[in-house]
């Protein structure tokens, strides 16, 4: 089942060095760390047959906010990776003979979950991936948290799920 991608993501680029870590705006909404009430995030999958339990782990950065397609702007989102083996990078070249990585998306996070909207954006899942202008592929090691997963059903029939409002999507259109 995939997993809805967090902030402090792991990541990795085919033609980069090394992982970073994807930083997430906070939208008020976080991962459940297990006291208070669910998040958005959690119950909403957690309607899908998935719960967000107190086992997630907490990433490096602390704030756990779910990652929206939109959270894809380099440097903002996506640090630099130690170099960049492309030939077409124009940057320069470092010590260990690869060029200075500064990652930039041609598009948004290549897989969403469909059926669960934060602010009206579209989260990320864990198989995403996004294409870099010099040739590279970002993809996730893993998803920032463990706690919450999306059932398959759910991203192939977002209708099984029923309205994709609520909790998670903010208001409903009737109320707009």
């Amino acid at each position: 089942m995939p997993a809805p991608v967090c902030d402090g993501a792991r990541m990795q680029c085919s033609m980069g060095d090394g992982e970073a870590t994807l930083r997430v705006d906070t939208r008020g909404v976080t991962r459940n760390t297990g006291s208070g009430s669910a998040p958005a995030g959690g119950s909403a999958a957690g309607a899908g047959g998935s719960s967000a339990g107190s086992s997630d782990s907490s990433s490096s950065s602390g704030g756990g906010s779910m990652a929206t397609t939109d959270d894809c702007v380099p440097l903002v989102h996506i640090p630099p990776f130690r170099g960049c083996k492309a030939q077409v990078n124009p940057n320069p070249v470092l010590p260990t003979g690869r060029r200075l990585c500064t990652p930039r998306p041609t598009d948004l996070w290549s897989s969403e979950i469909k059926c669960i909207t934060l602010q009206d954006k579209k989260l990320v899942e864990q198989r995403a991936t996004l294409r870099c202008i010099f040739g590279g592929t970002i993809s996730f090691l893993d998803a920032g948290q463990e706690g919450v997963q999306v059932d398959d059903n759910l991203l192939e029939n977002p209708s099984a799920f029923g309205a994709a409002s609520g909790p998670a999507g903010g208001a409903s259109k009737e109320s707009a």
